[in-house]
């Protein structure tokens, strides 16, 4: 996983098409293969991997992934434009981070009274479409203060606190068997890899559109080919360089709209991810509470000793 993960994020100092890109990818992919299929042979393994055969536990895991694939990254990309797009210090990035929180929290409580009654299904269906459409109208205000960003922001992060609870704990009460501990070190590993991989992927995405618009930008603001390298350059190695031509303040102004751009385009790609959820959600995920959940107080009640 770290192999494959590593291959990803350091596509762009190494270059997509690079022999060390490639070897992390593959190498990484080879050795989770082999690692399978060894503890599918073992009377007693490390991981029960053949638990993701179980439909039903697999299709939860699905569904927590793809939501952590945008939820633990949402905290860098949204920390990093806030600083440098709206030029926000670390305080108020602090703030404008908060404001994720506040759909979040909010939902989080919802979806686990909701997981209560209904099962996580309900939860996990209206949280991703909610975390779709709030991602997707976040994306289109970018440009913009965050006076015209806050209800899309509460959104995206409302939706994410749907999805999150009520499907990590139905992930966990629909486990055929094994250990508590073996099923949440198991689920643990799913979302964390997911949250890696989400954050390799959409970040080289940053990076090489942030890029890819500079150079357009910097040409057109006539800037020297030399210059305008070592510039782009910085975008990716963060060594801040800063231009000594004339018009230095219009050159940032560039970057910073680049910037937003780019970091526009990760977020579409954040909806795109939960409406894949939502699908997923909708079409497969089981209805209802798992049996033995909802036998589990009446088992209880009936185990207590008379007086």
């Amino acid at each position: 996983m770290g192999l494959a993960v590593l291959g990803l994020q350091q596509s762009t100092n190494w270059g997509w098409s690079s022999v060390a890109t490639w070897a992390c990818r593959a190498g990484g992919l080879v050795l989770l293969t082999v690692f399978v299929r060894f503890e599918l042979r073992q009377q007693n393994p490390l991981i029960d991997v053949g638990i993701f055969v179980h439909r039903r536990f697999a299709v939860d895991n699905v569904v927590m992934g793809l939501v952590y694939a945008c939820f633990l990254p949402l905290f860098f990309f949204a920390s990093v434009y806030a600083q440098v797009v709206l030029g926000y210090n670390a305080g108020k990035t602090g703030l404008y981070i908060l404001v994720i929180f506040i759909g979040f929290a909010s939902a989080t409580q919802l979806g686990g009274r909701i997981l209560d009654r209904r099962g996580a299904r309900p939860a996990a269906v209206l949280g991703s479409a909610l975390g779709a459409v709030g991602f997707y109208l976040w994306a289109g205000h970018l440009h913009s203060s965050l006076g015209s960003q806050w209800p899309w922001i509460i959104l995206a992060g409302a939706g994410l606190g749907f999805v999150l609870t009520p499907v990590t704990t139905d992930a966990v009460n629909r486990a055929p068997s094994g250990s508590y501990g073996e099923v949440t070190g198991v689920t643990q590993t799913v979302r964390y890899f997911a949250a890696s991989l989400g954050l390799a992927v959409l970040g080289s995405v940053l990076i090489h559109q942030t890029q890819s618009d500079a150079r357009a930008s910097l040409a057109n603001l006539h800037i020297p080919g030399a210059a305008a390298a070592k510039i782009v350059a910085s975008i990716n190695t963060g060594a801040g360089t800063a231009p000594h031509q004339r018009g230095a303040s219009a050159v940032f102004a560039a970057i910073q709209g680049d910037f937003a751009d780019a970091t526009r385009i990760v977020f579409l790609a954040m909806a795109g991810i939960m409406a894949a959820s939502f699908l997923i959600a909708v079409r497969r995920m089981e209805r209802g509470v798992p049996v033995e959940v909802a036998e589990a107080p009446e088992a209880e009640a009936a185990a207590e000793p008379s007086v």
